[in-house]
């Protein structure tokens, strides 16, 4: 008979973004704990027998106590059995080598129907004609492929298995160079294990994007995005083996609650500055979305200070806003020089910055910069107080 199972990876509780500080941080890292309660109700929404993690459920081997803790409870929620895989972010290299499924805080508080495979032997699931095949990680680096010992033979031998019994294994490493070449740079997975294997579904983690690489293989994808890549992360995979050999039905499920979007702006009229402010007003769930925003261009010095103010706000009403790029300098117009000094020794420096600022390179920047600087100081100054 048909089985479902839903397929996941890539959690990385605990997970420290050193970009974005404070109480946004604290947010992100208790989505990721959240995620886990919407994957429980996605295995039940969808009659799911069991969940696989296939790796780096928690981001390091060091995190808090309260991150392991909150996570079991978490677990507890699901109705059904729950198979990990350490990753290479959680590697388990056995008895006293600091591994986060060994700690005390984990360990006390494991639920029952968590079971961490950290064991590369087969193991059969209870109640389904089903039998894991795991390749867990020992260290955070590996060498070669850890998939190797996934054969033909493996869990055969287990009583009860038959050539009918489905075969699902579970790894996480790379079947490409994603950073690299996605296409064509060979990584440390064999992408035809599966067929070599004689495996229904191979189950991979590793790659935070959700990719289908075979009829037989796929990653998941992170289940909350950990960056503004766009690879389709925020999902899982809920899978259905259903006649012998026959090649899974795989469909995608939404996960996320953040969206990680980036926005590239050039400005240098104030049409494009209106342009970027309506592009923020059009957002929508704007507490649980981060911008990478990569401005470049060339502003007056009233249009600029109207930046400043737009995105002092935007960093305040988004989970966060991240600036990059080489930002937008100033430019100013004659009447703004002539507002800046009058006259005097003052005027002159404005005159040397302005033909500074004209120039290129590096000095330029400088020189825009601290015409931008005067003009906040002059603004500052000449506007009565309450």
């Amino acid at each position: 008979m048909p089985l479902t199972f839903l397929h996941t990876a890539d959690l990385h509780l605990g997970k420290t973004f050193n970009f974005v500080e404070g109480d946004a941080g604290a947010g992100l890292r208790q989505k990721r704990l959240d995620a886990v309660t919407r994957l429980a109700d996605l295995a039940a929404e969808h009659h799911a027998a069991f969940v696989l993690i296939a790796g780096d459920t928690f981001d390091s081997p060091t995190v808090d106590d309260r991150v392991l803790i909150q996570a079991c409870e978490r677990f507890k929620q699901f109705a059904v059995p729950v198979y990990i895989l350490p990753g290479n972010h959680d590697p388990d290299a056995g008895p006293g080598s600091g591994s986060v499924w060994r700690r005390k805080a984990f360990v006390d508080h494991q639920p029952d129907n968590l079971h961490v495979l950290a064991d590369p032997a087969p193991v059969r699931v209870d109640g389904h004609d089903a039998v894991i095949l795991p390749a867990p990680l020992r260290y955070k680096s590996v060498a070669g492929d850890p998939t190797a010992h996934l054969t033909a033979d493996l869990g055969r031998d287990l009583p009860g298995v038959t050539d009918r019994t489905f075969r699902i294994g579970l790894a996480h490493g790379s079947v490409v160079d994603f950073g690299a070449n996605p296409d064509g740079v060979p990584g440390n997975l064999a992408p035809d294990r599966a067929d070599r294997a004689g495996i229904d579904y191979l189950a991979l983690g590793d790659w935070h994007g959700q990719k289908i690489v075979n009829p037989r293989t796929a990653y998941a994808g992170a289940p909350e995005p950990t960056g503004f890549r766009d690879n389709g992360a925020g999902s899982a995979l809920v899978v259905t083996l259903g006649a012998h050999r026959t090649p899974p039905a795989i469909h995608p499920l939404p996960v996320t609650t953040t969206r990680w979007l980036r926005k590239e702006a050039e400005l240098t009229t104030p049409d494009d500055l209106s342009e970027l402010a309506a592009w923020f007003d059009q957002l929508d769930r704007p507490t649980d979305t981060l911008v990478r925003l990569d401005t470049r261009g060339g502003l007056p010095l009233t249009h600029l200070q109207t930046l400043e103010a737009l995105l002092d706000t935007q960093s305040h009403r988004l989970l966060h806003l991240r600036r990059r790029g080489p930002g937008v300098h100033a430019q100013p117009t004659e009447d703004e020089i002539d507002a800046l000094a009058p006259d005097g020794y003052l005027r002159e420096a404005v005159a040397e910055l302005r033909a500074a600022a004209r120039a290129e390179g590096d000095d330029a920047r400088a020189a825009a910069d601290a015409l931008h600087l005067l003009h906040r100081l002059q603004a500052e100054t000449t506007t009565p107080r309450a």
